[in-house]
């Protein structure tokens, strides 16, 4: 199972909420060059169905909701080119833990392939979604 561990905590995509664009924007790029830097030498699975799994190592024991945390993870790992989409088809089961590490934040993302995906996959034939062809 491949493994990307990244030594950065995400705060909460909640925090941004009010926030302008830009600083939203601003985060989104961040977790793609760590990405970029952590995980440049990952196997891609662009081709198959996956299974991930986040673990979040935090610092302290603050209740956290960990879907949350994950959205600019899987972003990133989106971006990367590491896995094809973060949602069906191609995204499978997805695992969210969070661990309490206070000498060690860090979140571990691991992908592995999937034995099938959510549903049939689109047809590259065809330019319409999940396989039907197009409207005409």
């Amino acid at each position: 199972m491949p493994v990307v561990e990244i030594p950065h905590a995400p705060g909460s995509s909640n925090a941004e909420l009010g926030a302008h664009w830009s600083v939203r924007a601003h985060e989104a790029d961040r977790w793609r060059n760590l990405f970029a830097l952590y995980g440049h030498d990952a196997p891609r699975l662009t081709g198959v169905p996956v299974r991930v799994c986040v673990t979040f190592y935090q610092s302290d024991r603050r209740r956290r909701d960990a879907g949350n945390m994950a959205k600019h993870v899987l972003d990133g790992a989106v971006k990367l080119g590491l896995i094809r989409d973060d949602g069906p088809p191609w995204l499978v089961e997805e695992t969210y833990r969070v661990r309490f590490d206070p000498a060690r934040p860090r979140i571990v993302f691991e992908y592995e392939p999937a034995e099938s995906p959510a549903w049939p996959l689109p047809n590259p034939k065809t330019r319409g979604s999940a396989g039907r062809p197009p409207r005409r």
